[in-house]
C-alpha cells in the first residue's frame, strides 16, 4: 500500500515541480545563450542581466515551492478536511507519513540536482570537463594523503548525512504543523510557534553536547585518535545526532496522527 501512496503522491506533485524544473533549465541555456552572444551593447547587456535576475529568482522560487509544497501537502492531505478519506483508507498513519517524507525528499534533491545541472548549462565551456577532472582527482588524491581514507567513501558518508539531514528538517516541519492541530484555535499560529519552539530545543540540545564536549578536554582526545578517524566520526557523529532528531519528530508526528 505504501507503494501505491508514493505513486499517487508523486503524481499528484510531480504536475508542480516537472514545469518548473523546465523552466528553470530554459532560462539557464537563455541566460547562457545571451552571454555567449553579448557584443557588449547595451540592448545585450540589458538582456543578460535580465536573465541573470530571473535565473536567480527561479532558483529562490524552486526551494521555496518544495518547502510550500511539502507543508500543504502534508496539512491539506492529513489535518484538513482531505484527512477524513485519508484516514479511512486501509493504511496505518506510518505510511502516510512515510510517503509524505520521501516524496518531499525526493523533490527536495530533486530540486538540487536540476539546480546544479541548470548551472552547469550556464558556466560550461570547453575547459569545464578538464577543471572537473583535476578538481575530483586532487580531492581524491588529498582525501587519500591527509586522511588516509579513500574518497569513495568519504562522499558515501556525506551523502549518508545529507539524506539523513533532509529527512530531519522534513519531519520537523511535520511534527510541527500535527502539534499545532492539537490547538482549538489559532491552529496556523500554533504550529509557526510549535516549529521555532522545537527548533530552539534543536539548538539548545546541540548547545549542551558542545558543552560536554568542551568540557571533557577535546584536545587530548582528538591528540589520541588516528588523523584518518576524524572524518568518519564526524559524519557519523553528524549522522547518529540527524538519525535521533529524525526518531523523535517520527514519534511526535505519529502520535499524534494515531
Amino acid at each position: 500500500m505504501l507503494g501505491k501512496l508514493l505513486k499517487y503522491e508523486i503524481k499528484a506533485t510531480a504536475r508542480t515541480f516537472l514545469p518548473i524544473y523546465g523552466v528553470l533549465l530554459i532560462f539557464s541555456l537563455l541566460s547562457r545563450i545571451f552571454k555567449d552572444i553579448n557584443n557588449n551593447t547595451l540592448v545585450m547587456q540589458l538582456l543578460e542581466s535580465l536573465g541573470m535576475v530571473t535565473y536567480v529568482f527561479i532558483i529562490i522560487g524552486t526551494f521555496v515551492l518544495a518547502l510550500v509544497v511539502m507543508i500543504q501537502r502534508f496539512y491539506k492531505n492529513l489535518l484538513r478536511d482531505e484527512g477524513y478519506l485519508m484516514f479511512t483508507l486501509p493504511v496505518k498513519p506510518r505510511q502516510l507519513i512515510e510517503s509524505k517524507l520521501l516524496v518531499s525528499m525526493l523533490w527536495v534533491i530533486s530540486s538540487m540536482f536540476f539546480t546544479v545541472i541548470s548551472v552547469l548549462v550556464l558556466a560550461w565551456d570547453s575547459s569545464s570537463w578538464d577543471s572537473v577532472c583535476r578538481v575530483v582527482n586532487q580531492f581524491f588524491e588529498d582525501s587519500q594523503k591527509t586522511f588516509g581514507i579513500n574518497g569513495s567513501v568519504f562522499i558515501i558518508e556525506a551523502i549518508v548525512w545529507l539524506l539523513i539531514s533532509i529527512a530531519a528538517s522534513v519531519l520537523m516541519i511535520y511534527a510541527a504543523v500535527s502539534i499545532g492541530q492539537t490547538f482549538s484555535k489559532h491552529k496556523l499560529l500554533a504550529s509557526f510557534g510549535a516549529y521555532v519552539a522545537l527548533y530552539m530545543v534543536v539548538q539548545v540540545l546541540a548547545s549542551i553536547l558542545l558543552l560536554i564536549g568542551s568540557a571533557t578536554r577535546p584536545d587530548q582526545w582528538v591528540n589520541n585518535i588516528a588523523t584518518p578517524a576524524l572524518p568518519h566520526l564526524f559524519l557519523i557523529g553528524m549522522s547518529v545526532l540527524e538519525l535521533a532528531l529524525s526518531t523523535a519528530f517520527y514519534i511526535i508526528t505519529k502520535r499524534i496522527l494515531t
